[in-house]
């Protein structure tokens, strides 16, 4: 077992730039499925425009992980499509989001 492969597993990220976009290209060269969350419409798009360039297992989603319904919204919306989430990554740097999602996807 490779302690960090990351091959069928499904990962969010918080935030669609730089970082969240590097780290989103890693992932999905190396066999992840990655969900992009960014509050910003644009943002969202032209992440997953780019990234489908390396793999179609990309998908984007508008979230304000500030709003409590913003999370459940996002977190209904994964687990209807994709059924599960393996682990998340944050390009933002905030607990208080991070727990929520935790809380709505548990």
């Amino acid at each position: 077992m490779n302690l960090f492969n990351v091959e069928n597993k499904v990962i969010l990220i918080t935030g669609g730039g730089v970082l969240g976009g590097q780290m989103s290209e890693y992932l999905l060269g190396n066999g992840a499925t990655v969900v992009i969350l960014d509050y910003k419409n644009e943002i969202v798009d032209v992440a997953v425009e780019n990234l489908k360039k390396i793999s179609n297992k990309v998908a984007g989603l508008v979230c304000n992980v500030m709003e409590e319904e913003s999370l459940q919204k996002v977190s209904d919306t994964i687990i209807q499509q994709l059924m599960y989430l393996s682990m998340q990554l944050e390009e933002i740097c905030l607990e208080q989001p991070l727990e929520k999602i935790k809380l709505f996807l548990m």
